[in-house]
């Protein structure tokens, strides 16, 4: 009995494990992005200008109440993550915009160092990460698109952030973000 007891303990313990959104407020239905832990950076050298919004340019959230919006202009949707090295991690976002222009998504290393983490895609990212491992490039155009990718932690890296951008002029909406642990690193014996 004690047996059975402790296999259904250690099966509850890994299906809930990873299971928790790492991002905070994922789904902007606090209506804030400007504080930290949340969307924003607390370096003062950048000024990113995302908002939450209930609904604009037709477009109105994929799930929930709100969605989050970054301006038409060099903007980021930042937020910095802790991380095990070695370890890999999923993020799913769906994505809108009012023009067809791709957006690239990144994740950089934020401690120890800040090189980009070559990222795989596991929906389709339209060629964007083709030339370039380190990105994940979506085209949306008033319609929301799920993106999905996954990334391993390289050694030594405890911090990560995410990184998200498009080119001046095109309004980008992005909700229902989550970051989810999905394995541990794999240790020698």
């Amino acid at each position: 009995m004690k047996r059975i007891t402790l296999l259904m303990a250690l099966l509850i313990t890994s299906i809930g494990f990873g299971q928790t959104n790492l991002l905070v407020n994922g789904g902007f239905e606090t209506g804030v992005t400007t504080a930290i832990p949340g969307w924003g950076d607390a370096t003062p050298t950048h000024s990113y200008g995302t908002l939450a919004v209930v609904a604009e340019n037709g477009i109105s959230p994929h799930g929930g109440s709100w969605m989050g919006k970054k301006q038409p202009w060099s903007t980021n949707f930042v937020q910095k993550i802790d991380v095990t090295a070695g370890a890999t991690y999923i993020v799913t976002f769906w994505i809108n915009s009012t023009a067809s222009t791709n957006t690239t998504i990144r994740i950089k290393e934020v401690t120890p160092t800040t090189n980009w983490i070559d990222l795989t895609p596991i929906v389709a990212d339209n060629g964007g990460n083709g030339g370039d491992p380190t990105t994940y490039g979506t085209t949306t155009n008033n319609a929301w698109v799920k993106a999905k990718f996954s990334f391993t932690v390289p050694a030594g890296v405890t911090k990560v952030r995410t990184n998200m951008w498009s080119g001046n002029g095109v309004t980008r909406y992005i909700d229902d973000l989550s970051l989810i642990h999905i394995s541990e690193p794999t240790r020698r014996r």
